[in-house]
């Protein structure tokens, strides 16, 4: 339990609030965050408001998944497991544990890639690289 401490000093005409919290020191999180929460943070931070539908290519369901490419071709990204997996026609591809950092994020298939998908990472790799 985190406790706190107010504390008003007054000073002439100053009027200064000093918080003090004490207890166990709390990280961001962003160090042990998957690259699907990661991306998930980094769409949240722009307002996505496309949540559940495809928009640009791109399928986000909050907090869990994001999906990149269409229905039947795309890369998921999970917030539950790092990497990411290729899906074609609702099977598994491919995986790709290795990727652990937005900023490593490359398309990694050689056919069957996802439609516009190096347009879509480049994007998150470029506004999204605060969530690492």
């Amino acid at each position: 339990m985190v406790k706190s401490l107010i504390k008003a000093v007054v000073t002439s005409r100053l009027i200064t609030l000093t918080t003090t919290i004490s207890g166990p020191a709390q990280s961001s999180g962003f160090d042990s965050m998957t690259v699907g929460e990661s991306m998930n943070r980094c769409l949240s931070s722009y307002n996505w408001s496309n949540w559940n539908i495809w928009r640009f290519d791109i399928y986000a369901v909050a907090q869990e998944k994001v999906i990149i490419g269409n229905s039947e071709n795309h890369f998921r990204f999970s917030s539950e497991h790092p990497g990411y997996e290729h899906i074609v026609n609702g099977k598994v591809f491919s995986i790709n544990n290795e990727i652990e950092k937005i900023s490593q994020l490359n398309a990694h298939c050689s056919s069957n890639c996802p439609n516009n998908i190096v347009k879509r990472l480049s994007w998150f790799k470029r506004k999204c690289k605060a969530f690492e």
